[in-house]
């Protein structure tokens, strides 16, 4: 299944397959998820922007902040399948976007 696609955006979901609550951001820079009450709740995304991938990140206190990257024009359905830096899985853990 994919994602319906959005000319020049990154989208993020709160449920996996882009379903549930989503967000879409049609500028570059950095988003503090924190500011639209969707910390650790992004579940899958999808790259449509201009140019470059798009990552997110999950803040860590005294580690390093790990991030998952979504290149130009993909999509990532299902962030529960994708290994965690720290045990476990991307779902639900991204506190930052970049694009």
């Amino acid at each position: 299944m994919t994602a319906p696609p959005t000319p020049r955006s990154t989208r993020i979901w709160a449920d996996i397959w882009y379903y549930g609550r989503q967000l879409t951001f049609y500028s570059d820079g950095s988003k503090n998820l924190g500011d639209y009450s969707f910390r650790d709740q992004a579940s899958s995304t999808c790259n449509n922007d201009e140019s470059g991938g798009t990552a997110l990140y999950d803040w860590r206190t005294g580690m390093p902040d790990p991030c998952i990257i979504t290149g130009l024009g993909a999509c990532l359905g299902n962030l529960h399948s994708y290994s965690y830096p720290y045990g476990g899985n991307w779902g639900d853990k991204a506190d930052e976007l970049t694009m």
